[in-house]
């Protein structure tokens, strides 16, 4: 006998740790940001505005790409799925319509996931140059002491 969880209870346990993980990223992105600015010597002001710009835009990155990488996960499920109910039918004209219905959902699922990408690398493109700027303008202030 086969005592293995079925594959939508793997599914969820693996959710459950993937968004462990993203907030546990996410709260140490954040304390880091609070604790360089503690570090430095900055005004409270600062550190309060600092952390919290960091804090949201983290977090926006961090839910766009869980949210992709649950689609994704969801899409495989789908495809699985299928291949489990091709080995039990016997009615081709069944599964040709089936798989016609799954191939459409999946292209436009590929095409939204394809958008959600794009913006996630536009996002790390732009955070390169910013961390620079940041960091500059950090040692700058600290240098101008």
């Amino acid at each position: 006998l086969d005592h293995s969880p079925p594959a939508w209870e793997a599914s969820r346990h693996q959710e459950r740790n993937d968004a462990l993980v993203a907030f546990l990223v996410w709260f140490f992105i954040v304390a880091a940001a609070a604790c360089g600015d503690l570090l430095q010597g900055q005004e409270n002001i600062w550190i309060a505005s600092r952390a919290l710009s960091v804090a949201i835009l983290s977090a926006v990155v961090l839910c766009v790409s869980y949210d992709v990488a649950l689609a994704c996960r969801a899409l495989v499920m789908m495809v699985d799925s299928f291949c489990c109910e091709i080995v039990g039918s016997l009615d081709l004209r069944h599964v040709a319509h089936a798989w016609n219905l799954r191939q459409a959902v999946l292209q436009k699922a590929s095409m939204d996931i394809e958008r959600c990408l794009v913006i996630l690398c536009i996002i790390l493109a732009m955070s390169m140059p910013l961390l620079v700027i940041d960091l500059a303008f950090l040692v700058g202030r600290r240098g101008g002491r």
